[in-house]
């Protein structure tokens, strides 16, 4: 009589998530991923607790109508794909996984630094708007920061583009409220940069061919004047789609950014359809989850909101049923990662020259060394403040691990401005319900990224 060497089986620590039909596991020990049939899950559930192999097989041949041959190669799959652990041991740790989820990026120290994808430039402190979520405008109202002349800000884009970067993106403030910045963007280009402006599209521009070879992109919360308005203040939804109009009779391709809040979250999708049909030269419409707000109600969107827009997301990319026209990133992209990219991959510049870990902690605390067109590449490794951030990544991602999260892989405790908004500090993570909220994002990516290797396995094989 065959006798089975004898092992102990026992499954990986593990989440299920339900979605329709299907059972999906995520193991976070080895970032495994599966859809599992009815017998498959109950296996991993029955192997919660250590079990013989041989006990599971004669389990699983009672149950249900599998040969042992079958059951044994089923098994022997789980354990390669280290959803089961085999006399205690894993087969893969999770920086040796590739699929289905990438591998952990690593956190480089400043020796390692290669210079930011991107800078933005704050090039102004002015803004004609007040909007609800603004994430600076107090820093900004009460601002004394004296803006850098064309000249100067010459000097510090030829010491960017000298030292790796490609490209910068003007911001603000409201950047057109500057009379120069048409200049200063042709100056940009000139040196080699490439160049996005991300604008409110209120300020009148008389050139807008000068924008010919620029980024554009235009915020705009909502395709309805009350709904947009309410974030943004009163008549800047008309001022904003009469820049948008000029742009698409003049064959300027331009994208929207639209920030999500409680009054707009659930409107997204018809708004965004109501644009994509109005203009011809709209290249996407981007939904930005809000990071911070001002006002005293707080106008951020609930956890059941978030919910909702996340499933809708997740239904449409699913089902095929996208318009082209929305970033659908929110759920259709997931990376594991070891920290955010603020002082690593990004940085940004205030009007008066200083260097500041991201767009998001644009306040005095986080106020780095003022560049002065040669000391970009020693400010970029070594500046104090960019040094605290990137220590403070690496610590709160150690602080989710100590505290048993099993999704920091994919969010390392959030965006920083929102947790200094919220908390005062660099914590963690901001609060429970913004912990949710990731996580919630996370479930999803997780199924999209799933069914998206289904789909491509598939169309594989019907070209075989």
């Amino acid at each position: 009589m065959e006798r089975m060497e004898e092992h102990i089986l026992v499954s990986g620590r593990h989440y299920c998530i339900p979605y329709k039909d299907s059972k999906i596991y995520y193991f976070p020990e080895s970032l495994s991923v599966i859809k599992c049939d009815h017998a498959t899950s109950e296996m991993i559930e029955i192997l919660n607790m250590p079990m013989s192999e041989s006990g599971i097989v004669r389990r699983m041949l009672e149950e249900y109508s599998v040969s042992k041959k079958d059951c044994k190669s089923a098994i022997q799959a789980l354990v390669e794909s280290s959803i089961l652990y085999r006399d205690g041991k894993l087969e893969k740790s999770v920086l040796e996984r590739k699929d289905p989820l990438p591998e952990v990026e690593s956190l480089p120290e400043a020796e390692s630094l290669y210079p930011p994808k991107l800078v933005t430039i704050h090039i102004t402190d002015k803004c004609n708007l007040k909007c609800v979520y603004c994430m600076n405008y107090e820093a900004r109202a009460a601002s004394t920061a004296v803006e850098l002349s064309i000249s100067d800000w010459s000097g510090i884009l030829k010491d960017l583009f000298q030292n790796g970067v490609k490209e910068v993106c003007f911001s603000g403030g409201e950047p057109f409220l500057r009379p120069d910045m048409i200049t200063i963007i042709k100056k940009a280009l000139q040196i080699g940069l490439k160049v996005a402006v991300i604008t409110n599209g209120t300020v009148d521009i008389p050139d807008v061919e000068a924008l010919r070879d620029v980024n554009i992109t235009v915020s705009l919360d909502s395709a309805q004047s009350e709904e947009n308005n309410r974030n943004r203040g009163p008549g800047a939804f008309e001022k904003t789609t009469r820049f948008l109009n000029r742009l698409n009779e003049a064959g300027k391709y331009f994208s929207i950014n639209s920030v999500l809040t409680k009054h707009n979250i659930e409107g997204f999708f018809g708004s965004a359809k109501i644009l994509s049909d109005r203009y011809r030269f709209l290249r996407v419409i981007r939904p930005i989850p809000q990071e911070t707000s001002y006002a005293e109600d707080r106008s951020l969107y609930s956890f059941a909101q978030w919910e909702l827009f996340l499933e809708k997301m997740l239904t449409n990319t699913i089902g095929n049923n996208t318009d082209k026209y929305i970033d659908y990133s929110e759920v259709g992209t997931i990376s594991v990662i070891n920290g955010c990219g603020v002082a690593k991959n990004e940085c940004m510049i205030g009007p008066d020259g200083a260097i500041y870990p991201c767009r998001a902690l644009q306040k005095d605390v986080f106020k780095g060394t003022v560049l002065n067109g040669s000391n970009f590449s020693e400010v970029w490794k070594n500046d104090p403040v960019l040094k605290r951030l990137r220590s403070a990544d690496r610590r709160r991602a150690n602080d989710c691990v100590a505290g048993g999260c099993d999704f920091w892989y994919f969010c390392a405790g959030g965006c920083f401005g929102k947790t200094y908004d919220l908390c005062g500090d660099l914590k963690s993570y901001a609060s429970t319900e913004e912990c949710s909220k990731l996580k919630a994002r996370t479930y999803r990516k997780i199924i999209h990224k799933l069914y998206m290797q289904e789909k491509a396995n598939r169309e594989g094989n019907n070209e075989k």
